[in-house]
Formats: C-alpha cells, structure tokens, sequence
C-alpha cells in the first residue's frame, strides 16, 4: 500500500513539472510573439510618420538702401531798418488800440431797399385803351435819321420794333424783331428815333398799366 502511494506522487510530481514546463514555455512564445507584434507596429506606424518635405528655391532679393535728404536748414535773414520800423509802429498800434467799454458800438447798417416789382406788361390787343404816340407817327419819321451806307447805295428799308410803353408813356425793352435789307443799319435807326418819342399811356379801365407793342417803320429815300 505505502508503495503505490509513492508511485502515485512520483507521477504526480512529473505531471506537475511537466506542467509547469508547458506554461514557461507558452508564457515564452507568449512574450515572444508580443515582441515581434509591437515591433511591427511601430514600424507601420513610422512609416506613417514619415512626411515629404519638398525643397523650393527661393531667389535671393537685393535690397534698396533709400538715402535720406539732409532737412533744409534756414538761415534767418537780418531785417533792414525799415521792415523793423514797420514792426514797432503795428506793435505800437496796437498797443494803443482803445477798447473802452463805454465808447458806443457802431450804428447798424441801413437795412437794403425793397425791390419795386414791376408789373408785368399787358399785350397791345388785350388793353382796353392803347398806348398812343404824342404828336403822332410823323414825330417818329422826324427823328429818324436815314442810315448813311443805305442813303449812299439807294437803298430802302423796313424794319419792326417790339417794345413796352410804362405807366409814365416812356418806351423801353427795344428789339428788333424784322429788318431789311440787313446790315445797313436800318434797325438801329429806327430804335434812336423811338427813344426820342413819348406816349399817352395805355389804359385799364381808369388805371394806366404797362403795354407790349409792336410797331414798323419804313425807309423810304424818296421822302
């Protein structure tokens, strides 16, 4: 009996060593194969790592040096006796200058005149009463100096005036609307002799107003 009980522990001691061989010998291939995994890994992972750096060539600029002007200097010019002259009177102007608080202020300008509007003139052929010429049309041919050019080349003419006759029967506004032969001077003589003529104002109702007309005059040599 007590000799199966030592065959049984021998065995039991070979299978504990065997065992035990076993697991030294995975927990070897174990750390082995670690090894080798994490290696691996870490050359994937440098791979990775790994960037491409790309040269450029870049020119080399030259660079400008800016060369400052010097600051102009100024030279201070000696004053002739005059000028110094001229500058001790104004000081002493103003020095002497009064600002008594009691002297009055100066009067106000006057205020500006009021601008008289005129009325605006009434057409001729809607006035009730129309402007007539004092002494009649012969007193405008006797004013009438005949052009010297149209005289010389027996030239006659006609012309027509428009103008304004004011409240006060004085011709004003005088331009020409026709003249012929043109260039000979017909329509300023007629204009000179029409300022020479005075009017009875035109009438509006009891009121005299102001009149817009027209008026011809004819050069004849012959007369």
């Amino acid at each position: 009996m007590s000799h199966r009980v030592g065959e049984l522990a021998e065995k039991l001691d070979k299978v504990r060593d065997i065992t035990a061989i076993c697991i030294f010998v995975a927990l070897v291939f174990a750390f082995k194969f670690s090894q080798e995994f994490q290696s691996s890994s870490n050359m994937k992972s440098d791979d990775k790592k790994i960037d491409v750096i790309n040269v450029e060539k870049v020119d080399i600029t030259q660079q400008v040096q800016k060369v400052l002007a010097p600051a102009a200097v100024k030279i201070p010019v000696a004053m002739t006796e005059e000028e110094e002259d001229t500058e001790e009177s104004s000081a002493l102007d103003i020095e002497e200058a009064n600002f008594d608080a009691d002297t009055p202020p100066p009067p106000p300008p006057p205020p500006p005149a009021a601008k008289v509007e005129e009325e605006e003139a009434v057409d001729m052929y809607v006035v009730q009463e129309q402007p007539t010429m004092i002494g009649g049309e012969q007193v405008l041919y006797q004013n009438i100096v005949f052009p010297a050019m149209a005289k010389k080349a027996g030239v006659d003419g006609k012309v027509t005036l428009r103008f304004e006759v004011s409240k006060d029967g004085m011709p004003s506004n005088v331009t020409v609307l026709m003249e012929r032969p043109k260039e000979m001077g017909f329509g300023e003589a007629a204009m000179a002799a029409l300022m020479k003529v005075r009017f009875k104002p035109g009438m509006q109702g009891d009121k005299p107003v102001r009149v817009r007309m027209v008026l011809p005059v004819n050069f004849n040599i012959k007369k």
